[in-house]
């Protein structure tokens, strides 16, 4: 690096995982970031990308070839290299991804799904960067738009951009689908730019690819995560960022276990066969008026899973009929757990094996786990995984609408009066009149 202005942190137990870390609209070098990194037995480095010598003064036209130079440096002494960037520098790393088959994966904090504009001292609109010489496609500005506050927050002019430059989009979105594992942290207050926007589009952009995405946000944190082990970062273009000191530590613990996991590297197979433990059960179907207390027992529970678990949890959801009020059920509370990876049963099974819970389910990208009495269940998936949107898309359209949640009921009461030889072909004979209801709900209908 003798020919760049950055920094070099060297772990102590090397791992074979070299990262290279990006700032954002700064450009400068996120020495800090590199140095957490580093104590976890990764090869970090961090450079300046405008500003310095021979350099430009701001972020426009970079070449890409920057970055992608780094890589190759740490991959001739790495087994595996990860790309961290935030804001404009999660922009530069998702396109590293993308361009290089070196990158093993990208974390993206605050990202954007597209290239955006970069704006010479002389005003001249350009792109943020180059390859080969040549500016990448980019959305510009909507130069109408003026700014409010003051500190001014600028993520409306970015939704006003991408509106009116709609046709500018496609062209300027970056082929995310190319890089093997993404990890994207955004704020839901983040003021800069509507990053959990982006990272929604560049989720629904992989899945539609078979790709999975791990995404990570906190309502109230804003632009600038903070990770543990890093200070609060000062400077920079005066403008409001959103969030808080408090909200964006949040958002940085939150994000930590996820970042962990996506420097050691790809997850373990998964099972490829379904395994029923304790083989099928045949058990009285009782379908129980509303009862006041199941959403208590959801909330018990919810503490029982989150203390044993910990950081594993991306999200705890209180699901099917006993979370809809007023909506008959059986009598066994229904919750979704969502982890980062549903190999990794030693950071959530073993821990809820512990806590007292019972593996009944092991399938691929399912487990289940059940209280002993059998009265909640406890359905882990992915977040990701489209069976866990689904569960969520049919229990607030039934919160919702009133002859959805009355249709299903006399669905359940009627499919109740026969005789099932188990829960599970009790469960299939609901899935026409489920994917109706779910099918209005895509629908708004």
């Amino acid at each position: 690096m003798t020919d760049l202005d950055g920094v070099r942190w060297e772990p102590d137990t090397p791992t074979g995982v070299g990262v290279l870390v990006l700032a954002g609209s700064s450009g400068r070098v996120d020495g800090d970031r590199a140095r957490v990194l580093a104590g976890h037995g990764v090869l970090a480095e961090s450079v300046r990308w405008f500003g310095g010598a021979g350099q430009h003064d701001g972020p426009w036209e970079i070449p890409l070839e920057l970055f992608l130079g780094r890589i190759e440096a740490l991959r001739r002494e790495c087994d595996r290299v990860v790309v961290v960037g935030t804001s404009f520098g999660a922009e530069a790393a998702l396109l590293a991804g993308a361009l290089s088959d070196r990158v093993a994966a990208v974390a993206a904090f605050a990202p954007s799904d597209v290239v955006w504009a970069g704006v010479t001292r002389e005003g001249r609109v350009t792109s943020h960067w180059t390859c080969d010489g040549r500016p990448l496609p980019f959305v510009p500005f909507d130069e109408t738009w003026e700014a409010a506050g003051d500190p001014p927050a600028y993520v409306g002019l970015y939704r006003a951009s991408r509106e009116r430059f709609a046709d500018r989009v496609a062209a300027a979105t970056i082929a995310v689908e190319r890089i093997p594992e993404v990890m994207l942290v955004a704020g839901g207050d983040d003021r800069v730019w509507p990053a959990r926007e982006h990272a929604e589009l560049i989720r629904q952009r992989r899945r539609a690819h078979g790709l999975l995405t791990t995404v990570v946000t906190d309502d109230e944190a804003g632009h600038r995560t903070i990770l543990p082990g890093e200070p609060v970062v000062t400077g920079g273009m005066r403008l409001s960022r959103g969030g808080t000191e408090t909200a964006d530590r949040r958002l940085g613990a939150a994000a930590w276990p996820a970042l962990l996991r996506l420097l050691r590297g790809r997850r373990a197979d998964d099972v490829t066969t379904a395994e029923l433990v304790g083989g099928v059960e045949h058990r009285e179907l009782v379908i129980a008026p509303y009862d006041e207390s199941w959403p208590a027992t959801y909330l018990v529970h919810r503490t029982r899973i989150l203390r044993a678990v910990g950081d594993a949890a991306v999200a705890v959801e209180h699901i099917g009929s006993t979370s809809v009020p007023g909506l008959a059920a059986k009598p066994i509370v229904d919750v979704l757990l969502t982890v980062p990876d549903i190999t990794d049963e030693s950071s959530y099974l073993a821990p809820l094996l512990a806590e007292g819970y019972e593996l009944r389910v092991r399938e691929p990208g399912h487990r289940m786990v059940r209280t002993p009495q059998r009265d909640v269940h406890i359905h882990v998936l992915e977040p990701d995984d489209p069976a866990a949107g689904e569960y969520l898309l049919l229990r607030d359209r039934l919160r919702s609408d009133d002859r959805d949640r009355e249709l299903y009921e006399a669905t359940k009461r009627r499919l109740a009066e026969q005789d099932w030889p188990d829960m599970n072909a009790y469960a299939d004979a609901k899935t026409e009149v489920i994917e109706a209801i779910k099918s209005r709900a895509r629908r708004g209908s």
